[in-house]
């Protein structure tokens, strides 16, 4: 039923099954970087490829920064560390229309998902590794995960994937002999969130 004219319709928006983390830009910590480098927000705007309009809308929370921006503001900004400038919100909107594997993460910690702040740059080839790894094909991988054809096709091009479909990888992965260690390379940390 669409709501009438002037209600708000609470369920746009929201998805089935749980909460979900959103990334968030810190805007004070952005702030006083920007003043450090004696640079303004329409700069760093330029420098990451977007409007000052967006960059705007993601400082005050309008919009949340995709994985790709996030990365392009630590390189332009100089920092290396996710958390001096991104911070996780969990809202208890839900997250999708199914549980992926097990409901229990690292060390038998359940409701914990992974979150990766930055993927390796290689990533497409080591989604290679990891399907070669598994001995599956690609649309095996594909049904293994729970996406459809095309989103293994746009991560093979590049594409970051969301966080449902990072946790089911993240899962997918940990099941591979040295799975992890193929899809994130050694030394990059995860940081768990409680959903």
């Amino acid at each position: 039923m669409r709501p009438r004219h002037g209600e708000k319709d609470s369920q746009r928006g929201r998805r089935r099954g749980g909460g979900r983390t959103v990334v968030r830009l810190d805007a004070n910590a952005l702030w006083d970087r920007l003043a450090l480098l004696n640079r303004s927000q329409s700069w760093l705007a330029g420098e990451v490829g977007i409007s000052k309009g967006y960059m705007s809308l993601l400082v005050s929370e309008g919009r949340a920064p995709s994985g790709r921006i996030r990365r392009r503001m630590l390189e332009a900004l100089g920092m290396d560390d996710f958390h001096q400038l991104f911070r996780l919100e969990v809202t208890d909107e839900p997250t999708g229309p199914r549980q992926c594997g097990s409901p229990e993460g690292p060390g038998g910690h359940r409701g914990y998902v992974p979150f990766f702040s930055l993927l390796p740059d290689d990533f497409p080839e080591r989604l290679e590794r990891l399907r070669e790894a598994s001995g599956l094909t690609w649309s095996g991988m594909a049904r293994a995960l729970g996406v459809s054809h095309k989103q293994i096709y746009r991560w093979r091009k590049g594409v970051e994937p969301s966080g449902g479909a990072m946790q089911s990888l993240y899962e997918f992965a940990s099941q591979v002999r040295g799975g992890l260690e193929i899809l994130l390379g050694e030394g990059v940390q995860t940081t768990f969130f409680r959903n």
